[in-house]
């Protein structure tokens, strides 16, 4: 397999940005420069342009897009994001994406140094990482780029899910219309996609390395509670601290009410939305040391850069980390609640994607997801087990919730493991799932 086509953040030379995008590019760089990131990987543009080549598509989809206008782009979008997700992976390239994933829950030092098989044992005793899945756009940017991110996402086959997902973002309807908008060429883009694993972050925000505000010239922090796409797509109002960037102290401050945060729901594995008491959501965000410590880490950023920046960052267990450092011209707009968004603005309006993994289970069915991920290396020892799940699963997509003559209840034993659940279309879903879990614990 082409080495080019999966690169380690700490690999990322100058000669792969066109391969990477401007997202992956800045994080590569502070990564290498020594700051603080998340460990990760990216899977490349060559893999996506390869991913078209081999289910032979990548005509099809350049046909259909040359084609798009302000009548047919909606239609179009679906047809595209449709084919992109319901194509497969070469086994190859499924693989190695499943094997870095798996390489993200082992200290990168003990990474270099051990062979494969003492790298599998520390391995085995771990659990399987969480990880923010986000895409990086390669080509013309004439427009305001709105890439996917994807958070909490864990397991083999999710990790995969996951990257189809990004790759059909590039076509949304609202991608195609911007392009429209802006005459880019709908051809004329692709999209590199980035796998690190995600900090459960208790705070997070935005650093301004330069802001100047009642004619003190200093740095602006902007921070909330739980994850920060909250405050970078708008969703809440932020606490606001003012930072002189010569001794560091604090000239200004705004305590803003957050009502809720993302957070991660360990049972479910996924990200949820989590109102917060009263206490909370009315008290300071950051303490005085980490107010501190965050300004002087935006002061080394933009000396390495020789240029002002914005800086995402997140506090997890009392560790910094950044997740990305991108030039700016202006501060974003002034948080609007959604519902006092009117016409256009309303239009423009980001949700957060928060996929669901799992669907909510029936009271008798959540042990079963806890037995398979306390142990599930115990279950998976026959050597035809994916042959057997491919079996199982299309077995259940095959009944029919409204076949009237069913039993009330759908079975199915894998592994040794016996799945059980009511013939509902919750029910179906859930063996689904089950066996998809299974499979990307392979």
């Amino acid at each position: 397999m082409d080495d080019n086509l999966i690169l380690w953040m700490q690999d990322i030379r100058r000669e792969d940005s066109e391969e990477i995008g401007e997202k992956v590019k800045t994080i590569a760089e502070i990564c290498n420069a020594g700051f603080p990131v998340p460990p990760g990987f990216v899977i490349t543009s060559k893999a996506f342009l390869g991913f078209l080549e081999e289910n032979e598509i990548k005509d099809i989809l350049r046909n259909l897009l040359k084609e798009v206008n302000k009548e047919n782009y909606a239609e179009i979008a679906e047809k595209v994001q449709r084919m992109i997700l319901d194509a497969g992976l070469a086994a190859g390239l499924r693989k190695e994406i499943i094997e870095s994933y798996s390489n993200l829950n082992v200290n990168l030092d003990v990474f270099k140094m051990v062979n494969r098989s003492t790298l599998s044992m520390i391995k085995s005793g771990r659990e399987l990482p969480y990880v923010a899945v986000r895409s990086s756009l390669i080509g013309e940017k004439d427009y305001n780029e709105k890439p996917l991110t994807l958070l909490n996402i864990r397991g083999g086959s999710n990790i995969i899910k996951a990257v189809q997902e990004c790759w059909a973002s590039l076509y949304s309807e609202k991608a195609l219309l911007e392009r429209l908008n802006n005459n880019v060429p709908q051809t004329s883009v692709s999209a590199a996609v980035l796998i690190q694993r995600q900090v459960n972050s208790e705070k997070s925000g935005v650093i301004f390395t330069t802001h100047e505000q009642e004619g003190i010239v200093g740095m602006l922090i902007e921070a909330g509670f739980g994850y920060g796409e909250s405050i970078v797509l708008n969703q809440i109002n932020p606490d606001r601290y003012l930072v002189d960037k010569n001794n560091l102290e604090l000239k200004g401050l705004e305590v803003n009410k957050q009502d809720f945060m993302y957070t991660r729901d360990e049972t479910m594995e996924r990200t949820k939305k989590m109102n917060l008491d009263v206490n909370k959501a009315s008290g300071q965000v950051l303490a005085a040391g980490e107010i501190k410590a965050l300004a002087r880490l935006g002061n080394e950023i933009e000396k390495f850069y020789n240029n002002p920046r914005y800086v995402e960052f997140a506090l997890e267990n009392g560790k910094m980390y950044i997740i990305q450092a991108k030039g700016y011209q202006e501060l974003k707009k002034p948080h609007v609640k959604k519902d006092e968004l009117q016409g256009e603005e309303k239009q423009d309006y980001i949700e957060i994607k928060v996929p669901e993994q799992k669907t909510e289970l029936l009271e008798n069915s959540e042990s079963l997801f806890k037995m398979f991920d306390n142990d599930i290396s115990s279950i998976m020892q026959p050597e035809n087990v994916q042959a057997k799940i491919e079996e199982k699963k299309e077995q259940i997509y095959n009944i029919h919730s409204d076949d009237k003559k069913r039993e009330d209840r759908v079975s199915t034993e894998i592994a040794g493991v016996k799945i059980e659940l009511p013939r509902t279309k919750e029910g179906l879903r859930i063996a689904r799932q089950i066996l998809e879990l299974i499979e990307g614990q392979l």
